[in-house]
């Protein structure tokens, strides 16, 4: 364990009326390393991750972000990324124009052409989201985290081709983020 983890979570639990959520969560995540929080449905994982994106306070324990609280938005919240299960693009637009959009917001729009090479949507650029499959769907939203250029990002559910099966190899873009950073992703 190192002085200085991007994402420090100890004894954390979470409470709604009786049921108890997360009990006694205790992990770290250094600079540079992936951290998967698997479990089945109802496990608390959506409930832990709430509370370390600073969007749900914990019944007890504490979670640092950055050395911060994670309700402490002015220092937290720039360097985080955050890719919800549903994504909210418009079917409407094609997926250079949401991509391009992501990085208007976030002042990347520079990085667009390069974002769409790593999520391999080149090809679909000039595709309607509302014509992908539910799967390319899925890969049209995740540039949006590496278009912001955070320092740590958080996915409720990867896209399909952004991790790997244990000890599969290295090639996909969240092991490449791992190594170089999420600004080269």
């Amino acid at each position: 364990m190192s002085a200085n983890p991007v994402i420090d979570v100890d004894e954390l639990n979470v409470r709604y009326g009786d049921f108890h959520a997360v009990k006694d969560l205790s992990f770290q995540v250094e600079p540079g390393e992936l951290y998967a929080l698997l479990g089945t449905n109802g496990a608390g994982k959506t409930s832990a991750l709430e509370v370390v994106e600073g969007h749900r306070t914990a019944s007890s324990g504490t979670v640092r972000v950055f050395g911060q609280s994670p309700t402490d938005r002015r220092a937290v919240r720039p360097r985080t990324g955050i890719m919800l299960q549903e994504s909210g693009f418009s079917g409407d637009l094609t997926v250079s124009e949401s991509v391009r959009l992501i990085g208007r917001l976030t002042g990347r729009s520079d990085v667009v052409d390069d974002v769409l090479k790593t999520v391999d949507l080149t090809h679909k650029a000039d595709t309607l989201v509302s014509q992908l499959s539910g799967a390319r769907s899925d890969d049209s939203t995740s540039p949006r985290p590496s278009t912001d250029a955070p320092s740590w990002s958080s996915w409720t559910n990867p896209p399909r081709g952004w991790t790997s099966s244990p000890g599969t190899g290295s090639g996909t873009p969240c092991s490449s983020c791992a190594r170089t950073g999420p600004r080269s992703c």
